[in-house]
Parts: structure tokens; C-alpha cells; sequence
């Protein structure tokens, strides 16, 4: 809630906490401590914002849950310079594979039936 209000804020949005819980994800790497946020959106500079102010506000909700002080931020959200979808080359090789395996059973078909 403390995030959606407070990009509400910045940015005149009304976005629902519902609405945010779809977009962001958060996963521990590995067998470490350090949890990653991924947010997705179709606007990148939105999906920076709401990373970055995840970042403002995770550490000091995280320490009232941890008995750890030493909570800190590694990195900071940046915009991609690709976008994460659609992945053309993978929809292209899927495509052409999808279309050689119809045209192959569809004439396989007509063969069987003449």
C-alpha cells in the first residue's frame, strides 16, 4: 500500500494494490539473502519508478520483520534497452516450425485420402 500511494503520488496515477501485486515479482537469488524485485509494465520509465520506490521503502519494512539491521540496497531499477517481450526471434523460429509441421500433416492428409 505504502508503494502504490506513494507512486500514486509522484506520478497523478491511480493505481490499485491489486493492480501492482500483478505487475511486481520478488525472488531470493540463489541460495543468498538477496531478493531481486522485477517489475513489469509496457512503459519502462513506470516500471523503473515503481522498482525504485520499492527500493525507498523495502528496507525499513523489512527490518521491522528481520532481527538484521544491515538491510541494503545493491542496485537501483534502470530502463532496458530491450524490451523483454514480444521476443521476435523466438516467435519467428516458433512460427516457421508451426507452419512446416501443418503443412507437412496437411498434405500427409491429402495424400492419405486420394
Amino acid at each position: 500500500e505504502a508503494v502504490v500511494d506513494k507512486f500514486n503520488e509522484r506520478t497523478g496515477e491511480s493505481y490499485s494494490v491489486d493492480k501492482l501485486r500483478r505487475m511486481v515479482e520478488a525472488n531470493s537469488l540463489g541460495n543468498t539473502e538477496i531478493l531481486e524485485v522485477t517489475v513489469k509494465t509496457t512503459e519502462a520509465a513506470e516500471a523503473r519508478e515503481i522498482a525504485n520506490i520499492i527500493a525507498e521503502i523495502a528496507p525499513q519494512k523489512i527490518q521491522t520483520f528481520i532481527d538484521r539491521s544491515d538491510v541494503k540496497i545493491i542496485d537501483y531499477a534502470k530502463i532496458s534497452t530491450t524490451p523483454v517481450s514480444p521476443n521476435m526471434r523466438n516467435n519467428t523460429i516458433i512460427g516457421t516450425l508451426l507452419g512446416l509441421v501443418l503443412s507437412i500433416s496437411f498434405k500427409f492428409f491429402i495424400v492419405k485420402q486420394v
